[in-house]
């Protein structure tokens, strides 16, 4: 059997045991593996090559002069045109810093789905590719954390919404299905993640990005990647619109996103307990309700106009005085800091059953225990 299909079959674990023993089912395939891997590169997968080296932040050129290779030779590589020597091959991991497995694991076979972005429109496309290649990875370690501690697959399903079921009554529906009780949401992310969703953190205040997600594993679960260095207000109203893309929208089209906007104002702002609160809305109002819906003010204004609570004329006030007091750019009364928590407490199953973060990071084909830590959130945990 070849690298690559040992590869593939080691995400075929079965789910009922215990996370020691598919730990060790995964180390030994991932051995086999390695021994196995020859010296040439079909048994590398030109995307996702591509992938992690976008991901990373490099041009070509860049990193084929770090591995000592022709930009030419990387790119037919990446195209699946050549094939490279097996020290080519380590050098590449090396300096991507994945286990060479890795690269022997199609990341095509991730994803489930589109990728669902919010973003600004200056975001560059070079910007957009090393997003979309960061989640994939990202989809990737977890998915092969959740395999590890056999968690479950998601509770969500989808609802393609029409003029019957317009997105409000989706996400109406949504929050009945979770058990969230009325009025605010405390904790989002405790919620969604109750539900199947695995929420991880990328500061970048640099890009022009809020959060992408989509499904994984053939939709055991879903993948939302969230720019942390946004305000809480901001990253839960985000957080809710990807969350509407997983339930509503397989692909994206003209009305995806004003439809994703719909399914997060009902989900964070039902109209039936927010409406009786938008009576004589002003300035001086948008605090209090800010901190106690957890929301930016600029969304509740936007609340108020879209349930007829006020005119066009009262919406365009109240957003040039947001705009004349500097909100619009950034505003006061940040709610406390939410951190998602799924990933972070797979890897201390993990660690509570005798494994060390470096060992877990080698088994989901990463280098640096660190990286682990990043992207499941592990940072602030004391490893047992």
């Amino acid at each position: 059997m070849s690298a690559r299909d040992l590869a593939r079959r080691r995400v075929c674990v079965t789910r009922h045991r215990e996370p020691a023993e598919i730990f060790l089912t995964m180390r030994v395939q991932m051995n086999g593996c390695l021994d196995t891997l020859g010296g040439v590169m079909e048994e590398v997968v030109g995307s996702t090559l591509e992938t992690i080296r976008l991901a990373r932040g490099l041009r070509q050129d860049d990193l084929a002069k770090r591995v000592g290779i022709a930009q030419g030779s990387l790119s037919k590589a990446e195209a699946g045109l050549v094939t490279l020597e097996a020290d080519k091959i380590a050098t590449l991991a090396s300096v991507l810093s994945v286990d060479p497995v890795l690269l022997s694991t199609s990341l095509d076979a991730v994803a489930s789905g589109c990728t669902h972005f919010r973003r600004r429109a200056s975001l560059k496309v070079s910007d957009t590719n090393q997003v979309r290649a960061e989640l994939a990875l990202r989809a990737h370690v977890i998915g092969r954390v959740r395999e590890l501690t056999a968690a479950q697959p998601t509770v969500l399903t989808r609802t393609v919404p029409d003029a019957a079921t317009p997105a409000r009554d989706i996400a109406s529906g949504m929050r009945k299905h979770l058990g969230v009780p009325p009025g605010p949401i405390d904790d989002l992310f405790a919620v969604i993640e109750s539900a199947g969703c695995v929420v991880t953190t990328m500061d970048r205040p640099d890009l022009a990005f809020d959060a992408a997600s989509l499904w994984v594993d053939e939709r055991q679960f879903v993948a939302i990647m969230i720019n942390g260095a946004r305000p809480t207000d901001r990253m839960r109203f985000t957080t809710a619109h990807e969350l509407a893309h997983a339930v509503m929208h397989e692909t994206a089209t003209p009305t995806s996103e004003a439809e994703a906007d719909e399914f997060a104002s009902e989900f964070l702002m039902p109209a039936k307990q927010i409406v009786g609160e938008l009576d004589d809305l002003n300035f001086d109002r948008l605090s209090v309700l800010k901190t106690r819906w957890k929301v930016s003010m600029a969304a509740i204004v936007h609340r108020a106009y879209d349930l007829d609570v006020i005119t066009q004329r009262r919406y365009k006030s109240l957003m040039i005085e947001l705009s004349k007091a500097g909100y619009r750019t950034a505003e006061p009364l940040t709610p406390p800091a939410e951190n998602p928590s799924a990933a972070a407490n797979m890897v201390a199953k993990l660690l509570m059953s005798g494994q060390s973060l470096a060992e877990v990071a080698e088994a989901v084909g990463l280098t640096e225990p660190g990286e682990l830590a990043d992207i499941t959130g592990y940072h602030d945990r004391q490893e047992p």
